[in-house]
Order: structure tokens, then C-alpha cells, then sequence
């Protein structure tokens, strides 16, 4: 019975990666549902496991040690924080909690139960997906922390309407969206049997229509990069023993075909998508917006290529760095919360050693994912796949449920990469 209620625990503690919006002070400490849940799953699953054999180096899966000294570069990252207070608020969000949902799949699930988890990701996937719908049709606008908000009330003008779901911008929106989506491919596996076909392909239409609705051009080019590569990925060899030569033959030369046309239009779509059209919204007001922040993203980088600039020391220290830039302070300093590119964050937040990590984990993801085969080798692909790109012109790591989904994807591949292996 124990077993049964971590694992519902987990797969609740899954379904709340997005409602981190829902928070509250624990004795004076700022949380959230969602890391409420992952600490309720930790106490449950140590006690179950610590009761069962009094021996913590047996009883434990502690996964590859990389996920762990992730979080030791993000504490030197505090310690060298202005904002210690910040800092820590980050640590805990950010790189703990994260952890601890990796370690709560790697002792609680075999490969087997993977779609399970990837069920349970897929329902809060939809809901945010109609959420956003129906914020488009205009039936929701703003909840209780976006209410009156400027920075909300500017997505909802009727010339520039983009809908961002409960989250802080549309952006956010398909920041989640896209690698989720792909993390619930492999819930098909159960939802085929209990589902009619029709209403199975109007679910997974819904994120789609999310994304599109975000007008996101960072989540629009990681949406056709995951769209094409699937399509490339996908062969119809294995269903060719059941026709003929010819017929073989003809539906291989159409598979190539239809791959290559689709390959030919993403790349036309792609330059549409840089160029602002048709899905017409320049990002920061204009794309030259953008470059001044790496450019000064860069500068500071530059000064600081070791060590980084601590957690969360991003808008103080840029706003020191263009105390001179009239214009800069004006109309960019705003937008300026973080670089707007997952690979500068990495290194300025935590430094080299962050990224060299960080480049270690998706190697060894990389590794695990060969070993993997079906839908949930397709959606691991495909989810790091959306984080990546989308990470070029956007941060796509540093935020509660973005973390989150991020070692989501690395519990899943490790677990499904080792079935029967002790890691």
C-alpha cells in the first residue's frame, strides 16, 4: 500500500509542475504548491525506503552525481550573490526542488510505469492549453497576481493580443508548453485504449493551438524544429512487410518525398519566423533590443568567465553596467531580467563549472537515450530537443517548472535507459 501512495504522490507532484503560481510563506520561507508536494513525496518515499532496509547506501537510488554538483555550482553561486536572500530563493526553486523530482522518479518508477508519469504531466499540459484558449476567446484575462499588472494588461491589447496562460508572459507559456508536450507522448501508450482516436488527436491539438496563440517566435521555431525532426525520425520501414515490392518501394519514395518537402518548408517557415512574418511580433520591441542585452550579456561575461556573477545578480549588475546608456535604461533595462539565451544564464548564474556540467548531463542524457527505443526515446528527443532551441533566444531553464521539466526529462531517460541496473 505504501508503494502505491509514493508513486500517486509522484505523479500528483508531476501533474503540479505548472501551478507553482499558487504560493504561500512556510515559516517565513516563500513557497509554492508544487514544492510543498515534492517535499510531502520526499518524506514519504525516504521513510518507505529507510523503513524497509535500515540502510541508506542500499535502499536509495541516487542517480549519476552530476544532477548534485549542478546544485553545488548554483550554491557557490549564492555565495558570491549580492542578494543572498535572492540567491537562495533560487537554489531552492530552481536546482533542489528539481533534483528532488529526479531522485523521487529514479527510486520510484521502472520503465514500464514511465507513461504514467507522462500521463500525468499531459493532463496539466491540456489544462494550461485550454486555459490559454479560452483567454484568447476572451472568457479569461487575468488571475490574481496578474490583475492590474502592466506587463500582463500590454499581452491583452486587441493589436498586439498574446495569450500567456497563468504565467508571467507569453514566452513562459511556450516555454513550458513545447517540452511538455513532447514529455507526453509516451502516455498514448495507455490513453490509446480508453480514448477514441477523433478525441485523442483534438488533445494534442490543444498545446498546439496554445503555442501558436502565444505568438512566442522562440517557441514557434522550437515547435517546427520538434515537428520536422519527428517527421525525419519516423520511418515506415517496419510496416512495409505486409505490401509488396512495388508498393514498398512507392511508399518509400513518398516518405522521402513528403520528409524532404516538409524539411524544405520548415526552413522557409524559420526564415518568415526571424524576419517578423507572418507570425508578425518583433520580440522586445525590435530584434535589435535583444542584441544589446547579449551584447552586454557578453561584456559581463567577459569579466566574469570563471566565477559568474552569483544567482540572480543579472538586472543589478546590467543596470550598473549601462548606467551611462541613456537609451538602454529607457526603453531596455525593463526586459533586461535575465540574458534571453539559456547558455549565457548558465554561465553567468553559475559560471564555467556550471556549464561544463550542465554540458556533461545532456551527454549522458544523449547516452541514455540510445539505449531507449518507441515513443518515449521519440518524446525524451524531442522535449530536449524544444528546451534547447528554444534556450537560444530565450532562458528556458531558469524558472520553477522549466527546471523542473528539465530533470523530468533527465529522471525519465535515465530510468528508462537502465531498466535493471543499479545507477
Amino acid at each position: 500500500m505504501i508503494n502505491k501512495i509514493e508513486k500517486i504522490c509522484v505523479l500528483i507532484t508531476v501533474f503540479l509542475i505548472p501551478f507553482y503560481i499558487f504560493r504561500f510563506n512556510f515559516l517565513g520561507i516563500p513557497s509554492n504548491i508544487f514544492e510543498l508536494m515534492v517535499a510531502v513525496s520526499v518524506a514519504i518515499t525516504a521513510y518507505n525506503k529507510f523503513t524497509k532496509t535500515y540502510n541508506l547506501d542500499f535502499s536509495f537510488r541516487w542517480g549519476r552525481i552530476w544532477p548534485y554538483l549542478f546544485i553545488l555550482t548554483a550554491l557557490f553561486g549564492v555565495l558570491i550573490a549580492d542578494d543572498k536572500a535572492t540567491a537562495l530563493g533560487i537554489l531552492k526553486g530552481w536546482f533542489i526542488i528539481p533534483v528532488a523530482l529526479y531522485w523521487l522518479i529514479l527510486n520510484n518508477f521502472k520503465s514500464k510505469e514511465l507513461p504514467q508519469i507522462s500521463l500525468s504531466l499531459f493532463l496539466s499540459v491540456i489544462i494550461i492549453s485550454v486555459w490559454a484558449i479560452l483567454q484568447r476567446s476572451g472568457l479569461i484575462t487575468t488571475l490574481f497576481y496578474q490583475a492590474n499588472d502592466a506587463n500582463f494588461n500590454q499581452y491583452l491589447a486587441p493589436t498586439n493580443f498574446r495569450v500567456f496562460g497563468p504565467f508571467e508572459s507569453p514566452n513562459y507559456l511556450a516555454m513550458f508548453l513545447a517540452p511538455a508536450l513532447t514529455l507526453s507522448l509516451p502516455s498514448l501508450l495507455l490513453l490509446r485504449k480508453t480514448v477514441g482516436k477523433i478525441f485523442l488527436v483534438l488533445l494534442f491539438i490543444l498545446p498546439l493551438l496554445a503555442i501558436y496563440f502565444s505568438a512566442s517566435r522562440g517557441g514557434l521555431i522550437a515547435l517546427a524544429v520538434v515537428l520536422v525532426v519527428a517527421l525525419l525520425l519516423f520511418s515506415v520501414k517496419s510496416y512495409l512487410g505486409r505490401v509488396g515490392r512495388i508498393e514498398a518501394k512507392l511508399i518509400l519514395g513518398l516518405s522521402y518525398s513528403v520528409k524532404a518537402l516538409l524539411t524544405l518548408g520548415f526552413v522557409g517557415v524559420l526564415a518568415k519566423i526571424m524576419m517578423g512574418s507572418p507570425f508578425s511580433r518583433p520580440v522586445l520591441g525590435t530584434d535589435q533590443s535583444r542584441t544589446e542585452i547579449y551584447k552586454q550579456s557578453l561584456l559581463m561575461l567577459k569579466e566574469n568567465y570563471l566565477t559568474g556573477i552569483g544567482l540572480g545578480g543579472f538586472r543589478d549588475k546590467i543596470e550598473v553596467a549601462t548606467e551611462n546608456m541613456v537609451s538602454f535604461r529607457q526603453f531596455l533595462l525593463p526586459y533586461a531580467l535575465h540574458p534571453h539565451n539559456l547558455y549565457l544564464a548558465l554561465w553567468l548564474n553559475l559560471g564555467l563549472a556550471g556549464i561544463i556540467i550542465f554540458t556533461i548531463i545532456l551527454y549522458r542524457f544523449a547516452k541514455d537515450v540510445r539505449k531507449i527505443s518507441g515513443l518515449m526515446r521519440l518524446g525524451l528527443i524531442l522535449a530536449m530537443l524544444a528546451i534547447l532551441t528554444h534556450g537560444i533566444v530565450d532562458t528556458t531553464y531558469f524558472k520553477n517548472d522549466l527546471s523542473a521539466i528539465f530533470f523530468l526529462t533527465i529522471a525519465l531517460s535515465q530510468v528508462a535507459g537502465r531498466e535493471n541496473e543499479k545507477a
